[in-house]
């Protein structure tokens, strides 16, 4: 039970780990150096049973998630690492406006609120999120493939 305590054990496993490690925020605390030795058995424990659950032909899911996406609907989302923030493409079934939102994914206050709107010419395709600084500030950065018509008349279609 005392060598279990140990964080150079859990982070030498770590190191040595083949599969993927489930996505974490890019924060100083789930750096090798700053984990604590329940951080990173939990860490390790997730690879295990994602490699578990993954390796399989049908992969069952865990958990369905319902969220009321506010009178939008939804093209793509994608996750950032850690799950806290989802963002999405969406189309604004009253104004007939596309755009990009984020939402909250966090269960402790209430599931999926919108947080931020970036308002699109077109539909936001191949949406891809994740975090990244740049210009020294730290953020959210939303990359998306925009539709360029070269004649006006397929705008509507």
């Amino acid at each position: 039970w005392q060598c279990s305590t140990e964080a150079a054990i859990w982070k030498r496993r770590l190191e040595r780990e083949k599969h993927y490690l489930p996505p974490v925020p890019p924060t100083a605390r789930y750096s090798l150096e700053n984990i604590s030795s329940v951080v990173a058995e939990r860490l390790l424990t997730r690879v295990t049973s994602l490699a578990k659950v993954w390796n399989v032909h049908e992969p069952p899911s865990l958990h369905n998630w319902k969220f009321d996406a506010h009178h939008v609907e939804v093209f793509e989302m994608a996750l950032l690492p850690g799950g806290q923030y989802i963002v999405a493409s969406v189309k604004d079934l009253s104004q007939e406006t596309f755009s990009i939102r984020v939402f909250t994914a966090d269960f402790q206050y209430s599931m999926a609120r919108p947080i931020a709107t970036l308002e699109v010419p077109t539909k936001a395709l191949e949406l891809k999120a994740k975090y990244m600084t740049f210009r020294g500030s730290p953020g959210i950065m939303i990359v998306y493939i925009c539709r360029d018509y070269r004649h006006t008349c397929y705008e509507t279609r």
